[in-house]
């Protein structure tokens, strides 16, 4: 049985408030009072607050054994947790989308690195091919090699790490 019409009339009386003065404190016309009194609508939970606090009433017992607000308790948590999935999933696919510009970016990136590889493993054999006679004709082909070896390493740990989800400890 729906209560909370008799014990929101009982506590504005109580107040010695008209439905008009209680209407003007809470900001709500003298019908929405009337309305809720009357039992033809209820109060949402942010005017039972105001009910609460103007007519000096614990909330509580305004909603004690009040089976219908149980049931619009309920209701508003269902519709919460709809929207807060909503908005879970939003942001899943937001994360998503980041993640893929991240993993281009990253590849380009990449690319710049092997392209400068590239061009420079061309230049550092014609060159080396040019100065076979210099004494130090070897060292751009090491500084090439040991580029090589540590491209090739960080590769593979991005390639460990990012993609395949792995970690090292």
């Amino acid at each position: 049985m729906d209560k909370l019409p008799t014990q929101l009339k009982k506590a504005r009386l109580k107040k010695g408030l008209s439905q008009q003065e209680a209407a003007d404190k809470l900001q709500v016309t003298r019908q929405s009072i009337s309305s809720w009194e009357n039992g033809h609508s209820r109060p949402d939970l942010y005017n039972l607050k105001l009910l609460s606090h103007t007519y000096e009433v614990p909330l509580d017992k305004l909603v004690k054994d009040n089976h219908y607000l149980d049931l619009q308790i309920e209701s508003d948590r269902e519709e919460f947790l709809r929207i807060f999935d909503l908005l879970q999933q939003r942001e899943l696919e937001r994360v998503q989308k980041i993640e893929t510009y991240l993993l281009i970016l990253i590849v380009v990136i990449g690319l710049i690195p092997i392209l400068g590889l590239i061009t420079s493993t061309y230049a550092v054999c014609q060159q080396s091919y040019k100065l076979t006679h210099h004494k130090y004709h070897w060292l751009p082909a090491a500084v090439l090699t040991g580029s090589l070896l540590i491209n090739g390493l960080l590769a593979y740990s991005a390639v460990v790490h990012h993609w395949l989800n792995l970690t090292w400890y």
